[in-house]
């Protein structure tokens, strides 16, 4: 299989994307700077994961508890397909955005990025309008299918969804064109805290109205300030001065910047990239490498949300309540991945443009052991007290602790392989990754199709589970071969092993004793927390959480300000 015929900027060179070549022996060794790099975008991303793991977790107890199961399953119905929307408008062009505004930058050519943000937010938008006029007129038909026991709620919430669909997909676009430029605040403040901060706020004023609907408009209506802040903040960082001299050596040292010597070398071995001669050439180039992660993001916004909209026709919004709360503990590990994933994409995109096999390895390698060590403590706690902590939502969502055992397996798989698809698509393998998708959500489908029916919500994990263990066996088969790299470390199975013993054997230890209660979940984890830190202080060079302890100073120490 071949990526983009005729794309130059795969690797400077018509023609498709090779096996990328190890670095210079003359040519430094990058791969530290990348580390510290993604250090510190990943640690700003991760306090907003956490604000928005606790935001969500927050709106998902209130509506489940001041709604009924039912009216809470539309809510959680409606907001899934609007999300689903949202990714079908942006058709690919915010992952589209920081693959081509970072290679811009590592080649110096700032002056291009104007024709490739009109070529992204041009259709973008024009989609995003029609596609919110449509919500809105068919509506009935829709509430129909998904909520027949509900017609005017879901009714009320799926027209106040699509009139802010717009302002969804420009503040996605927003922070992602910020996230190309090397800037990381934008996501951390306006996508991971504001907005979902705003959305917790405006619920919790819609039920003080006491309306149901109004939830709705509440949590939608988050996304007009938030877009408005995001493009505010992407003009800004797009039309900021060249940087002074110690901000260049300070973006370098990130990984972002290359150095004289090192542009030089890159431009001898595979030349720079095409000149853009026209606005037209630019529009097709976008598109040709967008067009493909538009169907690859729909996939994968499908795989996530389409399964709750399926349990609501197939079964009940009841169930569709109860497989919503039970996935949002699940969803707690994805954000830490997402969090290092934005970090990591931009670095990943220039060690690509760089040819250089040995920074994107330890990238890689360096990027996985971290999501196991920051995501398998939570999974393997999952899996023994899954149905405790679903008693948050009430004593009747406790039955959906099946969900969070199947998945949180399933997600402990996935974190071991690392970001297979940031791989793929940072190395412009597109339409690998097209097709990986493609085959998760035929798996997904076919089992929710076959399963929801007679197991409810059951069924609806079993099918998620199962997408999640055959794509990532896929994507590491795909990675390996098309890129040459291996997420296993020294240091990912050291993470395991600690995170096993600290958590999944210490909390069954605590089950079996005490019993299925809170007494012995706060017992287990926080003793099992503190025996993993002091196991991650042990292996901390290991890890290169000693790079993570240095970003953190010298982003305190930074003498550039940073927009």
């Amino acid at each position: 299989m071949s990526t983009m015929p005729g794309d130059p900027l795969v690797n400077g060179t018509a023609g498709g994307s090779p096996a990328l070549e190890p670095s210079s022996p003359a040519g430094p060794d990058r791969s530290g700077e990348a580390i510290r790099g993604i250090a510190r975008g990943g640690s700003a991303n991760l306090v907003g994961a956490v604000g928005t793991a606790v935001s969500q977790l927050a709106l998902t107890i209130i509506v489940t508890r001041a709604l009924t199961q039912s009216d809470a399953g539309v809510f959680f119905t409606v907001t899934s397909l609007f999300l689903i929307a949202v990714s079908v408008g942006n058709l690919g062009a915010n992952t589209g955005l920081v693959y081509f505004l970072a290679r811009l930058r590592a080649g110096r050519e700032d002056e291009k990025t104007a024709a490739f943000m009109k070529a992204a937010f041009i259709p973008t938008t024009l989609l995003s309008i029609v596609m919110a006029g449509v919500v809105y007129s068919v509506a009935d038909p829709l509430a129909r299918w998904i909520a027949p026991s509900s017609m005017d709620l879901a009714v009320d919430s799926l027209r106040a969804l699509a009139i802010f669909l717009p302002f969804a997909s420009w503040e996605s676009l927003a922070v992602a064109a910020s996230r190309g430029t090397g800037s990381m605040r934008p996501n951390v403040v306006v996508s991971l805290i504001g907005r979902p901060l705003a959305q917790l706020a405006f619920v919790v004023a819609a039920l003080w109205l006491g309306s149901g609907s109004a939830i709705s408009w509440g949590w939608a209506a988050a996304y007009l300030p938030a877009a408005a802040v995001a493009v505010w903040w992407m003009r800004r960082l797009l039309h900021r001065p060249p940087a002074p001299r110690a901000a260049r050596d300070q973006m370098a040292s990130d990984g972002l910047e290359p150095t004289a010597g090192e542009q030089s070398r890159s431009e001898s071995r595979s030349g720079r990239m095409e000149p853009v001669r026209s606005s037209g050439s630019v529009f097709a180039r976008f598109w040709r490498f967008s067009s493909a992660r538009a169907v690859t993001s729909v996939m994968q916004v499908l795989t996530q949300r389409l399964d709750i909209v399926l349990v609501a026709s197939l079964a009940s919004a009841r169930d569709a309540a109860i497989y919503t709360a039970a996935t949002r503990f699940v969803v707690i590990g994805q954000m830490a991945s997402n969090a290092l994933m934005m970090a990591t994409q931009p670095r990943l995109a220039v060690a690509v443009a760089r040819d250089d096999r040995r920074e994107v390895s330890q990238i890689y390698r360096t990027s996985t052991s971290w999501l196991v060590a920051l995501t398998w403590p939570i999974y393997l706690i999952l899996i023994v007290f899954g149905e405790t902590l679903l008693q948050v939502f009430g004593r009747s969502y406790g039955v959906g602790g099946v969900v969070i055992a199947l998945i949180s397996v399933a997600m402990l798989l996935s974190m071991a392989f690392g970001m297979l698809d940031t791989v793929l698509t940072m190395s412009g393998r597109t339409m690998w990754n097209l097709a990986n998708a493609a085959v998760g959500l035929v798996v997904q489908i076919g089992l929710d199709v076959l399963l929801i029916p007679h197991l409810g919500f059951a069924g609806a994990a079993v099918g998620w589970a199962a997408s999640i263990v055959v794509r990532n066996l896929v994507g590491l088969v795909m990675v390996s071969r098309a890129v040459g790299v291996t997420p296993f470390s020294r240091a990912t199975w050291a993470c395991m092993g600690l995170a096993v013993g600290c958590f999944l054997v210490l909390a069954q230890a605590a089950e079996w004793t005490l019993g299925s209660s809170w007494r012995a979940f706060i017992i287990a984890a926080v003793v099992g927390s503190c025996l993993y830190a002091v196991g991650l202080w042990r292996l901390r060079h290991t890890l290169h959480l000693s790079a993570l302890g240095d970003a953190l100073l010298r982003r305190k120490r930074r003498a550039v300000p940073v927009v």
